[in-house]
């Protein structure tokens, strides 16, 4: 039996470059894992595959991206056995957080070891792109830069003390809804460096506010005009930069210290909220 982790993660800056071809849309983005929010994962040998949700999702097992990932993998190499899945639900459905993705991404690597697959992580990074955008980037622990449709991931070793405060409000942000409410004409007319950004910003924070954003927040804070309060709030509350993870409806704040989070965090006692280590 093996039990595994499947983090949250939040988007540091996040620029839609614009529509492709194939319908999906081009992004540049740094993404950061935050392992303090996770699914919990239990894979066990069986003769078939099974899922067993703890928290009910409102979709029939053949549409959960776990189950879709197991027989993906399971069909590509021809796997004569099967795995009993359980999955314990913490990161918020709908959140901006990555939770699906990161659960698929997470199946991906523990039936790889649980049915011996000798296979690369280019070969496992191309199926996951098959099932997600996000999916790629929760094949390894550390922050990336995101391009692509997601599937093109970068990643970066990054180190800081800050401390960062997750705010969930009780909204279902749509991430099909969001890009359908882009507007191109609010965009970046050149691609930001979010990397150099930064860089930048760790010996000024102050910075970030200015080279940091997320093309998301203007369309989607027209809808839920009440997480553009929550993120000014968070500003008054004394982080040094604040926004919108993904397409929401995440919101987060960083903060030079624990101390302050905390105290930050009694300034949201409708929402749960989480004060963890940034990284």
């Amino acid at each position: 039996m093996l039990q595994l982790f499947a983090p949250a993660k939040i988007n540091l800056g996040l620029q839609i470059i614009g529509k492709r071809n194939d319908g999906y849309h081009n992004i540049h983005s740094l993404f950061f894992p935050i392992k303090s929010i996770a699914d919990i994962l239990t894979i066990e040998l069986a003769q078939s595959v099974t899922l067993i949700c703890s928290q009910e999702l409102d979709i029939p097992n053949e549409n959960n991206i776990v189950w879709k990932a197991a027989n993906l993998l399971k069909q590509r190499y021809n796997i004569d056995m099967g795995a009993k899945i359980s999955l314990q639900k913490n990161i918020p459905h709908g959140a901006g957080l990555g939770g699906g993705s990161s659960d698929a991404a997470t199946i991906l690597k523990g039936l790889q070891l649980l049915w011996n697959i000798d296979i690369s992580h280019q070969e496992l990074s191309e199926i996951a792109s098959e099932l997600g955008s996000d999916v790629p980037f929760f094949l390894q622990d550390h922050p990336a830069l995101i391009q692509g449709r997601g599937e093109i991931v970068h990643p970066f070793m990054f180190s800081c003390e800050w401390t960062i405060l997750i705010v969930f409000p009780a909204l279902y942000s749509n991430t099909s809804r969001a890009y359908a409410g882009l507007d191109i004409s609010n965009f970046a007319k050149i691609e930001v460096n979010f990397v150099d950004a930064l860089q930048q910003s760790t010996d000024d924070c102050s910075k970030m506010k200015d080279l940091l954003f997320n093309d998301f927040e203007y369309s989607i804070f027209t809808q839920f005009p009440e997480l553009a309060e929550i993120k000014s709030q968070l500003y008054k509350q004394g982080a040094f930069f604040a926004g919108m993870s993904g397409s929401g409806s995440t919101m987060f704040g960083l903060f030079l210290d624990t101390t302050t989070a905390h105290k930050a965090k009694s300034a949201f006692i409708a929402q749960q909220c989480i004060v963890a280590p940034f990284t």
